[in-house]
């Protein structure tokens, strides 16, 4: 049960230390046994006020992230937040809440790293809390692409419009398409296949599909516009434009821009999960048929047996090349900065690179993703 708090003990060093701040409930306790189950070597701490947060940062605590319940904070949100930066700018904070309940608005401008739904399975919420670690920002993407409504198209945009900045914030990757074009598409889309936004924007979705999946993406755009159902999630690979498959599950919804069906689609990037997988195997599969396999896959995780990819898609980690240069370079102990500079590359880019790399490998940081490598042959130097 919650109670006072207490800096990280020492033999807890090896794992994350987490400050949970939610009132005590059954569902409380039970999240934070998945979490301790979930996140190797992990401390936490639940505290019920956040003034209890605030002392223990200002008494000189390092915690490496703050979890908190939407509706724990009440009015005292924002300044918590602001005076948490002041005094541990390396704190990552990320926000939980009910999908259609949850202020997402609010906490983007509050600068939280993390925003998920507690309406997900217990493995894709840890999954994401483990992204929001590594240090990077993440969005759960039933939370942008909630239920429609019919004025506003859907529950989060609908409060903030498609041309507020604020969709630009959104760390989950965002695009709107409308018959066979892209009408918006956000950094993090643009980012995830390493194109810049203003190249995405020109080409046609089904242009940067796998070819075994072309012919469904066409068949499901057109589908759409006549008024088919749209899917709520399918599975599908695209090709990076570096080279290599990126595997993402795509979320879509259907809304109405200038009087004529849009698709709202929201990706998740599961190029960690898929990318070591037999992709011959995996490209054999519709995306349909993907996407189910990831829905039992997520069931038996929360049922507590398997929690991985089925058994039978086998593999190791399957780098793209750019992947592994990466890698040897971080073996080096390069920055984002000079690793930037040796392959020729923004910063912003290289980053996305670390990232993704630390996502294929299952790795929380960069030290843990060398010392994969290096068990895996992967590092040569």
């Amino acid at each position: 049960m919650p109670g006072t708090a207490h800096p990280k003990p020492a033999a807890a060093a090896a794992g994350p230390w987490i400050l949970h701040l939610a009132p005590p409930s059954i569902e409380q306790q039970a999240l934070g046994d998945a979490l301790r189950a979930g996140v190797a070597g992990l401390n936490l701490t639940w505290i019920e006020h956040p003034s209890d947060a605030l002392g223990l940062v200002s008494r000189g605590a390092r915690p490496d992230l703050l979890l908190f319940l939407d509706s724990a904070l009440h009015g005292e949100g924002l300044a918590l937040i602001a005076n948490l930066r002041r005094l541990h700018p390396r704190l990552r904070i990320a926000v939980y809440g009910a999908l259609g309940r949850i202020d997402c608005v609010r906490w983007l401008d509050a600068g939280c790293d993390g925003l998920l739904a507690r309406d997900v399975s217990p493995l894709r919420f840890i999954e994401a809390l483990r992204f929001v670690l590594a240090g990077n920002a993440y969005v759960t993407p039933q939370l942008v692409a909630a239920a429609p409504d019919a004025v506003n198209g859907c529950a989060f945009l609908g409060t903030c419009g498609l041309g507020s900045p604020i969709f630009d914030q959104i760390p989950a990757p965002v695009v709107v398409m409308q018959a066979d074009r892209y009408l918006l598409v956000n950094d993090a889309a643009a980012w995830l296949i390493g194109y810049d936004r203003s190249e995405l924007l020109l080409k046609r979705p089904d242009e940067i599909v796998v070819e075994a999946h072309r012919g469904f993406i066409l068949d499901a755009l057109q589908g759409w516009q006549r008024g088919v159902p749209v899917d709520h999630e399918f599975v599908v690979a695209l090709n990076h434009r570096d080279g290599g498959l990126v595997w993402i599950a795509s979320y879509h919804r259907l809304i109405n821009i200038g009087g004529r069906p849009a698709v709202l689609l929201v990706a998740t990037d599961l190029t960690a999960r898929l990318g070591g997988h037999d992709q011959a195997r995996l490209l054999a599969k519709t995306p349909r048929e993907l996407a189910a396999d990831l829905t039992l896959a997520d069931r038996a995780a929360s049922a507590g047996r398997a929690t991985s990819w089925p058994a039978e898609h086998g593999g190791q980690p399957d780098l793209t090349t750019r992947q592994r240069q990466v890698l040897e370079l971080l073996s080096g102990g390069a920055s984002n900065k000079r690793i930037a500079g040796q392959l020729g590359i923004s910063e912003a880019t290289a980053k996305l690179h670390v990232h993704r790399l630390l996502r294929a490998l299952g790795a929380r940081d960069r030290a843990q993703a060398v010392g994969y490598g290096r068990k895996l042959g992967l590092i040569t130097a």
